[in-house]
């Protein structure tokens, strides 16, 4: 009875998870693999792909300086980008952890521009950063010169940044999770034994909360390697080619030059190319971030390091 009972279950088990099976196996496993295949040939859709082997990894490498390029700027973007939202969403997540009036409201408001489409906030952001938008405004305030962000190399990578910043709703709702999955009875030993703020911030709330601090900062690593809506819509002009990564190529994401090599030049096999370069470096940083983690995560289960 116990083995009928156990392939009922089985059975009931199979049939439940048979759409996600079958959805992954035709919308992830097959084209996985075919991106390898198609990385090895020369294919542009209209006529059937030439098996070319390993050229397209040898000429991406040698002989095309622009996606090389693109690659430094990306990373250029993660350093600048990671950090600032990391900081942005823990400070904010910290004062919306604290005993405010409205704290409901002030939620809300926060974490509202994380749900606004990339394409709809990005042209709202076209305004603010313009010559006469209201960020110039503000700087002018303390004496700057008007400046158009978008169209200088040494601002428009700032300029995202910041527009990130002010999307990081979803990071401070995580962090604000985990601060209020922290044990008070901590806070209560620790100033009995009289701790200040900075101590109880940096040996109580970090430690405690630092699983989700790894994980926003591997998602937040791999969203921004894949760096493409702001670029496109900002600083690329569909309708002029050398115009795309502006000002300048500071924009030029190694996505965007992914998507240009596809569905403008039409060379599907080398932009599948690029997405295995892309997928391996997305690879290699993540892997040793988790590395790296057994020296700064605390997990209740496990003893502190």
């Amino acid at each position: 009875m116990k083995w009928k009972m156990s392939q009922r279950e089985a059975v009931t088990g199979i049939l439940f998870i048979l759409p996600w099976i079958v959805g992954c196996s035709m919308f992830f496993i097959r084209p996985f693999f075919m991106s390898i295949y198609y990385s090895m040939t020369k294919y542009d859709v209209l006529s059937p792909p030439e098996w070319i082997g390993l050229r397209n990894y040898r000429d991406l490498f040698l002989n095309d300086p622009e996606t090389l390029s693109s690659i430094v700027v990306t990373f250029r973007f993660v350093l600048l980008n990671v950090p600032a939202t990391f900081l942005t969403a823990l400070f904010f997540s910290v004062l919306l952890n604290q005993k405010l009036k409205g704290l409901s409201l002030w939620r809300t408001l926060f974490y509202l521009p994380a749900v606004i489409p990339g394409v709809a906030s990005a042209v709202l952001w076209r305004l603010v950063f313009a010559e006469s938008g209201i960020l110039n405004k503000l700087t002018g305030l303390f004496g700057a010169e008007p400046s158009h962000w978008l169209e200088n190399p040494s601002t428009v990578l700032p300029a995202f940044v910041i527009m990130n910043c002010f999307s990081a709703g979803t990071g401070i709702i995580l962090y604000l999770g985990a601060l209020q999955g922290v044990p008070t009875i901590l806070y209560e030993s620790a100033t009995i034994d009289g701790a200040g703020a900075w101590t109880k911030f940096t040996r109580i709330t970090l430690p405690m909360i630092s699983p989700i601090i790894l994980f926003n900062v591997v998602t937040s690593l791999i969203a921004n390697l894949q760096a493409f809506e702001q670029a496109y819509v900002l600083t690329s002009n569909t309708n002029d080619l050398p115009t795309w990564g502006g000002p300048n190529g500071a924009t030029y994401f190694i996505f965007l030059k992914l998507y240009k090599s596809a569905f403008v030049d039409y060379q599907f096999g080398y932009a599948a190319a690029i997405s295995w370069v892309l997928f391996a470096i997305i690879a290699v940083f993540a892997s040793l971030i988790l590395r790296s983690s057994k020296a700064w995560v605390y997990y209740e289960n496990m003893k502190g390091r």
